[in-house]
């Protein structure tokens, strides 16, 4: 044990919303093919009145593990993480975006470790039976017209925050959880940021793990306003919708979609290489996502004749859109074509709500 926050097992802790202690039960270890936990140790608990939470825990010193700054900096910016996470948590439940997992209780206590005084945080979030990771493993993939409906939640997801005016900037895999064959919600807004009241990630262009960060981040091309000190929030929603297409490849293929697009181009091109526009790189992204398109293209729905099935079709076009490699043009381009919200959901939830129905019913029915 390193790290204060991983000394809870057992132990019963308050909340701040119910009445009574939250009993650690279990500790959960982090996989092997996970990409979460750098700043976090999870649990699971149980409330005295026998509610059942998942329990992300963590503390001064592991959220600021990688900061040079003195001590009392490192506390300052620990606390205001938490408090911001925890508001935006309290809006999202206050508003009942449902398919947004919900804090159901939250709080920290004092302790010592190691001789040296720390605080550790924890949130209590409602329970899922897992998350989309097991697309990972081909024996264990679900079905396209499971993806679709996935990819509908998601979107779902996504949508009820950009009308909250927050962008969650991490959505990844292992913050994709399952609760049941229908229903999937999106977790851990600790990296999140609002349009209408400041956070911590407000100048940091990507807050996200890096390995599904949307191209224009490779080559730092977005900066915050000098106006407003803060990323756009345009710039924020275009990577969310990267983030849901890059879902979509993940689902269908198991693998992560921006290190892939990394592999196929030459390093002249490569972001640490490159000394042009990111304009001038577009076309060398763009040949590198069609590239990396073919491996989604092997997993889709065919018919006899090998020709794809049309809610293939429809699913490759919107993951197409939704990870254009240039920002300006990500979204549908129905939305762009009638002066609307360049970066609004509705088409696409509508697409792959109905597809999914149609190909499941295509499924049942071979």
């Amino acid at each position: 044990m390193n790290t204060p926050c991983e000394t809870l097992l057992g132990k019963s802790l308050p909340g701040s919303k119910k009445t009574g202690f939250w009993k650690i039960t279990e500790k959960i270890e982090r996989r092997l093919d996970g990409t979460g936990g750098t700043f976090s140790v999870c649990y699971l608990a149980e409330h005295d009145d026998g509610t059942k939470a998942f329990v992300k825990a963590t503390d001064i010193g592991l959220l600021t593990r990688f900061q040079s700054e003195d001590a009392l900096s490192k506390m300052e910016k620990a606390i205001n993480e938490q408090n911001f996470e925890r508001k935006i948590l309290d809006i999202c439940r206050g508003n009942n975006l449902d398919r947004i997992v919900h804090a159901i209780d939250y709080g920290q206590i004092e302790t010592v470790f190691n001789g040296v005084k720390d605080i550790i945080f924890y949130i209590m979030f409602e329970r899922a039976n897992g998350d989309v990771r097991a697309q990972m493993s081909r024996e264990q993939r679900a079905s396209t017209s499971w993806c679709l409906c996935a990819m509908h939640n998601l979107s779902v997801a996504i949508q009820q925050l950009h009308r909250e005016s927050i962008a969650h900037n991490d959505i990844k895999p292992s913050n994709f959880l399952i609760f049941d064959q229908y229903l999937q919600k999106l977790a851990d807004l600790g990296r999140a940021t609002s349009d209408i009241t400041s956070g911590p990630w407000d100048k940091i262009p990507y807050s996200g793990d890096f390995d599904y960060a949307a191209p224009e981040f490779w080559y730092r091309s977005e900066k915050p306003s000098s106006e407003y000190k803060k990323v756009p929030f345009p710039v924020r929603r275009a990577s969310d919708l990267f983030h849901l297409g890059s879902m979509g490849f993940f689902l269908m293929t198991g693998e992560k979609l921006s290190p892939l697009m990394r592999t196929y181009l030459r390093p002249e091109h490569n972001s640490l290489n490159w000394r042009g526009s990111f304009e001038d790189v577009l076309p060398f992204l763009r040949d590198a996502f069609g590239k990396s398109m073919s491996l989604f293209d092997q997993e889709l729905p065919r018919d006899r004749k090998e020709n794809l099935l049309q809610e293939s079709i429809a699913f490759r076009t919107a993951v197409m859109q939704l990870c254009e490699v240039d920002p300006h043009r990500r979204g549908h381009p129905l939305n762009a074509a009638g002066n609307q919200d360049p970066y609004a959901l509705d088409r696409f939830i509508s697409i792959f709500d109905s597809n999914r129905k149609t190909l499941r019913m295509k499924e049942l029915m071979a």
